[in-house]
């Protein structure tokens, strides 16, 4: 089963909405519905934090179910459950870190080179809230992983470009700006692997208003 399935699941078995479960962990509940979709993945820090507000251990919620039988000295069997989790508490970790994606293949080769990078890269889930004299955006990149990096470009109509670092959290690029201007002609996104960069345009006719934010998405 895909870990987007099992936490699926196993928050309907608690009885809890993805509102209410984001809240618990202070994150935006397309966050949660991102990694429920499998379009994304939690990093170590949010597996342990929905294992203990889930109240579940790591690999019931990772899916996986482990029986480690050892030998005595006397010759006799035994089972260890200490053991069984300290082990699956170690596999889990070690595949989030490793920025592995369960149920749908894991991304080692692909993070092995350090040179790597797709032809074309893709970006969703893409929204703007006014922040202050800014503003608040989320995105969630086709591509993600340690060996990455994320730049947000929004331009004016005055062709004045306003670049900031993007900062990936569980598979998600969620931040905050100030701009010189809150009226946006276009919006653009920079993945950056070693030499390489791909760009993709997420948007366009920002217009940021107290009464509501309003773009067009990118064709």
């Amino acid at each position: 089963m895909k870990f987007g399935d099992q936490l699926l699941n196993i928050r309907k078995q608690k009885k809890l909405s993805r509102e209410e479960l984001a809240e618990r962990l202070l994150v935006p509940c397309s966050v949660i519905e991102a990694w429920e979709s499998s379009i994304a993945q939690p990093n170590i820090d949010n597996l342990i934090a929905l294992s203990n507000e889930l109240d579940v251990s790591l690999d019931h919620l990772c899916g996986k179910s482990f029986d480690f039988t050892f030998e005595s000295e006397k010759g006799g069997t035994f089972r260890s459950k200490a053991i069984r989790y300290v082990i699956v508490g170690v596999i889990a970790i070690a595949v989030f870190l490793g920025g592995f994606s369960m149920g749908s293949g894991f991304k080692l080769k692909q993070e092995s080179k350090k040179a790597y990078m797709p032809d074309t890269v893709s970006v969703s889930g893409v929204s703007f809230k006014k922040h202050g004299h800014g503003v608040k955006y989320i995105f969630t990149p086709s591509i993600a992983g340690e060996l990455y990096s994320y730049k947000i470009h929004f331009t004016d109509y005055g062709g004045k470009t306003f670049s900031f670092d993007a900062r990936l959290n569980g598979g998600v690029c969620i931040g905050e700006v100030e701009l010189e201007s809150l009226n946006i002609e276009s919006v653009s996104v920079s993945v950056i692997n070693t030499d390489q960069t791909r760009v993709v345009h997420i948007a366009s006719d920002l217009d940021i208003e107290d009464s509501g934010t309003t773009w067009n998405k990118a064709e």
